[in-house]
């Protein structure tokens, strides 16, 4: 049988979820099917993590996520090179920078080369002003005729393109993150406490993400006001707004209750740290990190966006509004004094994560896209 030659694009190579999700598909395509390269910005670990994988990766340098006419024109020609050079059967474009601007390059190049798009969260979805949300609707739109098919994460995103009239439903499908989790990786309590420097006799509220407006954690924050004095709350993750949370944090004079850990390779590892998982976030696509908690039998408290609340039932966690901060403390609290609750909704989560959302059905309804 002949390779087909599937080239993946995304626009950022720190690991988040959309690497992620490169990553998964590009070590888990059937070998003898499948010739895999992988081109992306930045300078992030994705291309260490797939080089470890003996996965060919290609580093764009123009491909940059802030909008810039001059970055973009060169995005456009460097990405027709590495087209042109590699020759592949298809291109899956991954975020909606490399979307638009990959798309535009491969048709432009050949039009019988499959482009597929997933989107990871419609950015136009995000809390940004009327011009900039009208923009990325609007380019969204006009390089929608290039791309073969769009993948959205969730019902929500495809309900959401729909909506803005971004493509027609016979061009668009579903098909929503899974994951391959071995629990042997997940370190005890005990162990993940000492490895974080963390108590081992406190109740510890946890979440993991970048440190960016997006997920909300401002208000996460806010909310251990309302909570037991004895709660603490610990963030992992990296991001441009450290600096900005541990500000609001010394203003709410909560040093002694919240703390922001940085620089954890595999924060996967430590989740048994937390009594309960939190997701705050104000935009969300499929998350990753609490299909993780859900897999490590965590109680979930998360908010109504995006496809979370196709992630979790009312068996397998609580949903709340976004950017309510009481809302948060409201229902962290009902869990911490409904012990029996909380193990309920953690091992509905494990066998909800197990049945709905594995790798393996992940790849399978991919594949029916090539």
């Amino acid at each position: 049988m002949n390779k087909r030659k599937i080239l993946f694009v995304v626009t950022q190579s720190e690991m988040g979820g959309a690497q992620r999700y490169v990553f998964d598909l590009a070590t888990n395509l059937p070998k003898d099917q499948f010739e895999v390269v992988v081109a992306a910005g930045g300078n992030g670990s994705l291309f260490k993590n797939l080089t470890q994988a003996n996965i060919k990766t290609i580093k764009l340098n123009h491909l940059i996520r802030p909008i810039n006419a001059l970055k973009e024109v060169q995005a456009l020609f460097e990405l027709r090179k590495v087209i042109k050079h590699e020759q592949p059967h298809i291109v899956h474009l991954n975020s909606s920078k490399a979307g638009v601007i990959g798309s535009v390059a491969a048709k432009s190049i050949d039009r019988n080369i499959k482009v597929v798009y997933t989107a990871h969260g419609w950015v136009f979805n995000e809390p940004l002003n009327k011009v900039k949300k009208k923009f990325y609707q609007i380019s969204e739109r006009a390089t929608a005729k290039f791309k073969d098919v769009i993948i959205c994460v969730s019902q929500f995103d495809y309900n959401s393109a729909l909506e803005k009239k971004i493509v027609t439903e016979n061009q668009m499908g579903v098909v929503r993150n899974g994951l391959s989790f071995d629990k042997n990786l997940l370190l005890s309590k005990r162990e993940a406490r000492s490895r974080l420097d963390l108590p081992q006799d406190k109740i510890i509220i946890g979440s993991i993400g970048y440190l960016y407006p997006n997920k909300g954690f401002e208000f996460l924050i806010e909310s251990l006001k309302n909570i037991a004095d004895e709660i603490l709350l610990v963030i992992i993750g990296n991001g441009r707004q450290a600096s900005e949370l541990n500000k609001k944090i010394g203003q709410m004079k909560l040093r002694d209750r919240v703390k922001i850990i940085t620089n954890q390779r595999t924060p996967v590892k430590v989740l048994k740290a937390f009594d309960i998982y939190v997701c705050s976030s104000i935009k969300e696509g499929f998350p990753y990190s609490v299909l993780e908690a859900m897999s490590a039998g965590l109680p979930i408290v998360s908010t109504n966006v995006g496809g979370l609340p196709e992630m979790l039932d009312e068996n397998s966690g609580i949903l709340v509004e976004p950017k309510n901060s009481q809302a948060l403390a409201k229902s962290i609290s009902a869990l911490l004094n409904d012990k029996q609750k909380a193990l309920a909704l953690g091992a509905n989560a494990t066998k909800r994560v197990g049945v709905k959302f594995t790798l393996e059905k992940m790849l399978t309804e991919t594949l029916s896209y090539y």
